[in-house]
């Protein structure tokens, strides 16, 4: 639930953290106007923590919220290149659209992203997650002077009609190949589940897999989380192994119940994609968000060098952390082979995110 004021933070001397309240109205010389739409009204919050740098400004703008544990992971990354840097001006702004999911909402926070870079006039803009590329840099900043790095973009560009000369990036693709491999291994047999919550980016996820690998999958999309624990206990029964994607945005979705519920109903191997689900599946072949952050950085720091956007290749993330889950595996009795004990952390060892 979004606070009733508006939130800014500073992790370091020139790093400004700040996101959306739909329920804010805020009078601050930093704001040249506010955006109201029928259903949100969004108000936006530009401070510095410090004196800005005497050098360049980069904008990070992330899809989502600075909870949201892969986007405090992409944003780590971000600050592990850009942090140490005193040319660097850093600002955060959050649009908030995992929480805020209606059409409304989600084109108030790119009205009042894209409000904040007219005001502030960033050198780059970094853009986590495809919300901020499809309402932000596609409808506003096509071929525009300003430079974007957009990261953690599922999948596929073409959608939103990158690369262009001002906008490159890196994608975010499932390591799904690995992931199969080490399940197929585990499982009695090769009917594949897969779980998922309803949203339009895990139905991009799932028809991309589909597209690249050409799998069969028994599908479940859910809403709810009495309904994701339906599809859970139903899927156990009728496949032989299940994939697991992003199913804590669901509404009444509760951490401590779904790692019991787990822990009671698992009957076949499982696997995830995602370090924040390492918990509710038997194998975890982890996405590494710091990967994101780090190479939009460097790129960020690449075009503020001189090197135009449109002459760095797209890339695809490479990295993974691998996550297995021994209270699962001592349920259903499997013993993992050497190669997935080596350089592997057991979930018991990770405090739940």
């Amino acid at each position: 639930m979004i606070s009733s004021r508006a939130m800014w933070f500073g992790r370091g001397p020139d790093i400004a953290e700040i996101g959306v309240d739909s329920n804010l109205f805020v009078e601050n010389p930093a704001m040249s106007r506010l955006f109201f739409l029928p259903v949100v009204v969004a108000a936006c919050l530009l401070l510095p923590f410090a004196a800005p740098a005497a050098g360049k400004k980069v904008l990070y703008v992330d899809s989502y919220h600075a909870d949201y544990i892969w986007s405090a992971d992409i944003l780590r990354g971000v600050k592990n290149v850009l942090e140490s840097r005193r040319d660097i001006d850093l600002r955060v702004f959050y649009m908030d659209t995992k929480r805020n999911k209606s059409v409304d909402e989600v084109i108030a926070a790119a009205l009042a992203a894209k409000n904040i870079i007219e005001e502030w006039q960033p050198d780059v803009v970094i853009a986590a997650d495809d919300n901020a590329s499809r309402y932000l840099i596609a409808p506003f900043y096509k071929f525009s002077p300003l430079p974007f790095v957009f990261c953690g973009l599922n999948w596929d560009a073409d959608l939103y009609g990158f690369p262009l000369p001002n906008v490159t990036g890196m994608l975010e693709v499932a390591l799904y190949e690995d992931t199969m491999e080490a399940l197929r291994g585990l499982a009695r047999g090769e009917r594949i589940g897969y779980l998922a919550s309803d949203t339009e980016s895990e139905r991009k996820e799932l028809d991309n897999i589909r597209k690249r690998f050409g799998s069969d999958f028994t599908v479940r999309l859910v809403t709810t989380f009495t309904d994701l624990q339906a599809a859970f206990v139903e899927l156990q029964q009728s496949c032989d192994m299940l994939i697991l994607q992003e199913c804590r945005s669901v509404e009444g979705f509760d951490h401590a119940a779904m790692m019991r519920f787990i822990e009671e109903q698992t009957q076949i191997p499982s696997a995830a994609m995602q370090k924040y689900l390492m918990h509710y599946a038997l194998i975890t072949f982890a996405k590494v968000g710091e990967e994101q952050g780090e190479w939009a950085a460097r790129t960020a720091l690449a075009i503020l060098g001189g090197k135009a956007p449109g002459m760095i290749p797209l890339a695809e993330n490479r990295q993974a952390r691998i996550f297995l889950n021994m209270e699962v595996a001592h349920r259903l009795n499997l013993k993992f082979p050497r190669e997935l004990l080596d350089g592997a952390t057991f979930t018991s060892e990770v405090p739940p995110e």
